[in-house]
């Protein structure tokens, strides 16, 4: 019985692990913002903590900071290699916001749908973003 259990672990040991997981922390960068397909040039910082996603906008000299409650997270990443999808349920206040993060190998792209009540959903795309854990 104990050689089964060295063999199972000894072979667990040996095989390559995946490092994939929704629920590492995170920040994020941007200079690049998408709005109906017009480009826009816009430092945005994303910082994932836990439960909460922190939105860093520097506008001029202003910075605006907002902080969304992720509600759940569907989906996997391979940390060690910047590649997945996650999809990040969030609110912030009354509104209700998608945050999906896509890795490949061109690079690390951010959407956020984010609907406000009595009016459109507002699409952002961040291109070419950095990420650090």
């Amino acid at each position: 019985m104990k050689t089964i259990y060295i063999l199972l672990i000894s072979c667990m040991l040996s095989s390559p692990l995946i490092a994939q997981s929704n629920t590492f922390n995170f920040s994020l960068s941007s200079d690049t913002l998408s709005i109906d397909n017009q480009i826009i040039e816009q430092d945005v910082t994303f910082i994932k903590d836990g439960n909460s996603l922190k939105f860093i906008q520097q506008v001029g000299t202003s910075t605006i900071e907002k902080s969304f409650t992720i509600n759940s997270v569907e989906g996997d990443w391979d940390v060690e290699n910047t590649i997945g999808n996650l999809t990040f349920s969030i609110t912030y206040q009354t509104y209700n916001a998608t945050f999906s993060l896509l890795g490949t190998s061109e690079g690390v792209h951010v959407e956020l749908l984010v609907n406000q009540p009595n009016q459109t959903i507002d699409n952002f795309i961040f291109k070419d973003c950095s990420i650090n854990y």
